[in-house]
């Protein structure tokens, strides 16, 4: 992704829903997820209000029962700008490398809740200022004018335009020095603060349910091209021929709806066209819902396709949009559930679409921020672009991303996280538990007895299980998913693992300390004297391969057949020789002897005594799951 975007790095609320106060770091892509009711529709229409610099309904500030009002007595919205416009850079004063910001506050008066209303918002602009605060704004009485200029050896002029020319002369010579000055909030006014916030788009599910809505608004954004655009001297277009205007742009809108419809015919076969007729308006804006869709020659409401075909053209008309805009004014898009109905196909490719788009150079967005509950757009979104909001946060909050940008590129954090140790992203905040194992026999034996010990299922239960592959990033990631995690996580681990060294210390002292081992609650396991396979009973490998792999001379396998397995070195490599060495391997259906395979087979194995920490933290598991 690339970092060179205008976008809104942090954004800030106060008292706005359900936060009291909240921060949120974003990246040029974010996906932002969490349960229902977490509040993630309530900061995509906060940064909606910022953008459009638009005002709330009363009803969208903090309940507070403690007050006459019912409501917390003021709120704000706050967002910080990275790689902010020129316009908006040259008005705040900016130095390179400096964000700008923009802050709307809002007071709650009256003296109940039937009558408590918002007074007018103050709008805020971040500017670099003299770090003299009596230097930010000009307005002040003529004593304290005169006294300013003299703490700066300035004559004070005989009249009130002539000292603000010098403070203004003052406050300029001032700013040519940064050392001088800092960043802080200034006022401004609602008009210039409208001229300068970034322009915005919101996508929300009822535009993916109704193609006329979201093509509407896609085509409001290429009709600011045609309007506002400048003339050869660079000049903006008068209003002076507006007929010819209007003309131009249906022209125009039409005209890049032809590639469109070449985009819908493979979910439309036989579409022909489709126009528009817009309804202009340079007062209200034009009315763009007049669109008609011709197929095979016959018109068609696109209000009367079918709820699958919606969302399929819904993602097309998203394709040609990022298409038709290139190189167009930078737009930061919120879409609030946009994979509501979508096959997970088109999930698939709206989330490869969507990050695309920020990553292009060349397109109109400029950042883009959606909500969600689809696995599918997780798992297809690097964790540096994820940020998880609880049900419920605590005060002066900040939520980031699940891992920062930094690590992510450096690897440092697990290595390659999603390929390299198959843990999926969703994993990290959508399931209660998830049990960390060594390697492929314990991950399939524990996955095949949890049911017989618990009486529940994973999936019911919520848990996963990650196989660490030897430990070799596992305190890091254990640490990660502690800190940034929904999910809990347990641990089950081969003895021979705990004089492992992680930072100079064993891998046994760096666990302990962060898991609770042994109990009536316990966290962490070590299992067998070396490794999981030599807990297991001689007659159960016995009956185990006789079940599965007959010998080769006809004889029963026996318990003594399986008595090298104590004093090898690695017990598990001895129980694959030794059934591998006495079994029929020319039998057909003999299955393959692996560590997996016999893992999974010793899980389903009748009436055997698996081992008790084992079951133990299984039930403990289980326990935690039901209660959470």
């Amino acid at each position: 992704m690339s970092d060179g975007r205008t976008h809104v790095s942090r954004l800030s609320v106060e008292n706005i829903g359900k936060f009291e106060d909240l921060t949120l770091q974003l990246t040029p892509f974010t996906l932002l997820v969490g349960p229902n009711d977490a509040g993630k529709t309530t900061l995509l229409e906060a940064l909606q209000t910022v953008c459009d610099h638009s005002s709330l309904d009363i009803k969208q500030i903090r309940r507070d029962v403690t007050r006459d009002t019912g409501r917390a007595p003021d709120a704000s919205i706050e967002a910080i700008i990275e790689n902010p416009p020129d316009d908006l850079a040259d008005r705040a004063n900016l130095e390179e490398g400096d964000a700008a910001g923009l802050k709307i506050e809002w007071e709650v008066t009256g003296d109940s809740e039937e009558d408590v209303y918002l007074e007018s918002p103050d709008h805020s602009l971040r500017e670099r200022v003299p770090e003299d605060e009596r230097l930010h704004e000009w307005d002040y009485l003529a004593d304290e004018e005169r006294e300013i200029l003299d703490a700066y050896d300035i004559d004070p002029g005989s009249n009130a335009a002539e000292r603000e020319e010098q403070f203004e002369e003052l406050k300029a010579e001032i700013l040519e020095n940064p050392e001088d000055t800092c960043l802080d909030w200034v006022s401004c006014g609602t008009r210039e603060f409208g001229r300068l916030a970034p322009a915005s788009e919101q996508i929300d599910t009822e535009d993916v349910d109704s193609p006329i809505k979201l093509l509407s608004k896609l085509l409001r954004q290429e009709t600011k091209s045609f309007l506002y655009a400048e003339d050869e001297d660079g000049e903006k277009s008068g209003v002076d021929e507006l007929v010819e205007i209007e003309e131009q742009a249906t022209d125009a809108l039409n005209e890049r709806l032809e590639s469109l419809s070449d985009r819908m015919e493979r979910y439309l076969p036989g579409l022909d066209q489709i126009t528009v007729d817009p309804d202009w308006s340079f007062v209200n804006g034009a009315d763009l819902s007049n669109i008609v869709l011709r197929r095979d020659g016959e018109q068609i409401p696109l209000q009367e396709l079918g709820g699958g075909t919606n969302a399929r053209s819904a993602l097309s008309m998203l394709e040609w949009s990022a298409e038709a805009n290139e190189g167009k004014e930078s737009v930061i898009r919120t879409m609030d559930e946009p994979d509501h109905r979508l096959h997970f196909d088109v999930q698939r490719r709206l989330i490869n679409l969507l990050r695309s788009d920020i990553s292009d150079e060349d397109s109109y967005l400029s950042q883009c921020i959606v909500s969600t509950h689809s696995l599918i757009m997780v798992d297809g979104t690097p964790l540096h672009e994820v940020v998880y909001l609880p049900e419920e946060v605590d005060t002066n909050d900040e939520r980031a991303p699940l891992v920062s940008k930094g690590e992510a590129e450096a690897e440092d954090f697990m290595g390659n996280i999603m390929a390299g140790l198959g843990l999926s992203a969703s994993w990290v905040y959508l399931e209660r538990a998830m049990i960390v194992v060594e390697g492929a026999t314990e991950h399939k034996y524990i996955e095949e007895l949890y049911h017989q010990v618990t009486g529940s299922t994973l999936v019911e239960d919520g848990v996963q299980i990650w196989d660490s592959q030897g430990c070799g990033h596992i305190v890091k990631t254990l640490q990660r998913l502690q800190d940034s995690g929904r999910a809990r996580t347990f641990v089950i681990l081969d003895s021979d693992a705990k004089e492992e060294t992680y930072s100079e210390d064993t891998l046994e002292d760096h666990l302990e300390d962060m898991y609770e081992v042994g109990g009536s609650e316990p966290e962490l396991v070590w299992v067998g004297d070396k490794e999981l396979e030599d807990t297991w009973e001689k007659d159960d490998l016995a009956r185990l391969a006789e079940e599965h792999w007959p010998r080769a001379d006809g004889n029963d396998w026996e318990e003594i057949h399986f008595q090298s397995v104590d004093g090898a070195e690695k017990p598990s490599d001895e129980i694959v020789d030794t059934i591998r060495s006495g079994c029929a391997q020319n039998i057909q259906d003999c299955p393959s002897v692996t560590k997996p395979n016999i893992g999974l087979k010793m899980g389903r194995l009748d009436d055997v005594e698996h081992p008790t920490e084992i079951v133990d933290i299984m039930e403990h598991v289980h326990e935690y799951c039901s209660q959470n």
